[in-house]
């Protein structure tokens, strides 16, 4: 009772004798300067304590005074899971970066900028430049096993070959090879065990165009060639790759699978699922260890093999949900000037960030976000 009369500031009016005896503290118009000045260290500790699963409650409790924040700050920073580590970066170049891509085997990390390529060894190793391009990088994509770099500017998607990128002599656009043009975006992924990228072209109706590594005899190096193509009758938002199947999220609030060897297609979801809020934007699929998860920009839902819900339903916390990442046994969903994460099995939320913020990089490796005054950071998550 005494925590919540001071969080709020009110006078007391009653004319008890446990009040008489407080009231000269709490019939203050503004609050003392130091509250541990007036109640023992070990009271207000004690009533912090009882908060403990009261977030909203505790982040009143830090602003009431200094004192009052170290008690406040040990039982917030238990329930937060991520942190961020700020990336370095050459401070003598002001260049803003779109994406960034971690190499699993050489511990490398990508960074797309609006003048090309920038390499860094390790996060907190200044990137030095590696190519230059005439046009920014929007997205950027790296096939480890073949030696390929892959990348999206000026709607155009170009490969260069990774063992090539020398940092003391920067490579520029002649060491591309232009693959496809008109192109709003591209994912990688492994299907069957083969791996290919999905091009999506620009327009109101979509022709995917899928494209595997291909080993030229000649130069013994891998390039892009062209796999198959399928066709689209809406928009594709989205695009994910499952164990066998490709997904594809369209305009249309629907999410599709593409198998890519008949290039037969058929809704994700059953005719008759009940989904609320299913008209909601399209956003990730994700295979895990307790199934498919479908994401749209309110909710998220696991489904069984015939598209029926099933499990817990996540909702999420306001509907300006853009992009979801999965990080087991964490599903991190980016809002416009948020990100939440939850638990995957539960649906149990953990942690709200808030933050004027643009995404840069959703990879399980490397979450990375850039504010808005430019500085780059990356997400670590706690280990279990």
């Amino acid at each position: 009772m005494l925590l919540n009369r001071v969080r709020h500031n009110k006078v007391l009016t009653t004319k008890s004798k446990a009040d008489v005896a407080i009231r000269p503290f709490l019939t203050a118009t503004t609050l003392p300067i130091s509250l541990s000045q007036e109640i023992p260290q070990e009271l207000y500790e004690r009533i912090i304590d009882h908060l403990h699963n009261d977030i909203m409650s505790l982040l009143a409790c830090s602003l009431v005074c200094r004192a009052w924040v170290p008690a406040s700050r040990y039982h917030l920073f238990k329930h937060c899971v991520v942190h961020p580590l700020r990336l370095t970066w050459p401070g003598e170049r002001n260049v803003r970066v779109n994406c960034a891509v971690s190499l699993s085997v050489s511990q490398l990390i990508l960074y797309g900028a609006d003048d090309g390529i920038y390499l860094s060894r390790t996060p907190v190793t200044s990137p030095k430049p590696a190519l230059f391009l005439p046009d920014p990088v929007d997205h950027i994509d790296v096939l480890e096993d073949f030696n390929l770099i892959i990348l999206l500017s000026a709607q155009q998607i170009f490969t260069v070959q990774l063992n090539i990128l020398n940092l003391s002599a920067p490579r520029n656009i002649s060491s591309c090879t232009r693959i496809s043009s008109h192109v709003s975006s591209f994912s990688c992924g492994v299907l069957s065990g083969k791996h290919l990228v999905c091009a999506v072209k620009r327009g109101l109706s979509t022709t995917c165009k899928l494209l595997e590594p291909v080993l030229d005899i000649n130069t013994q190096t891998y390039k892009l060639s062209p796999y198959k193509d399928f066709y689209i009758e809406e928009r594709v938002v989205s695009l994910h790759f499952l164990k066998t199947k490709l997904v594809v999220g369209t305009r249309n609030h629907d999410f599709e699978l593409v198998d890519v060897e008949t290039l037969i297609t058929q809704p994700l979801l059953h005719p008759f699922s009940a989904i609320p809020n299913k008209n909601a934007n399209c956003v990730a699929v994700f295979r895990t260890h307790h199934g498919v998860i479908v994401c749209y920009s309110s909710i998220a839902v696991f489904v069984d093999h015939e598209g029926r819900p099933e499990g817990a339903l996540i909702q999420w916390r306001d509907s300006s949900i853009y992009s979801v990442a999965l990080h087991e046994p964490y599903l991190v969903a980016f809002g416009a000037k948020h990100f939440e994460i939850y638990y995957l099995k539960s649906g149990i939320q953990v942690q709200i960030v808030t933050t004027d913020y643009d995404l840069i990089s959703t990879a399980p490796e490397l979450f990375t976000i850039r504010t808005r005054d430019g500085q780059l950071f990356a997400l670590e998550f706690n280990k279990l």
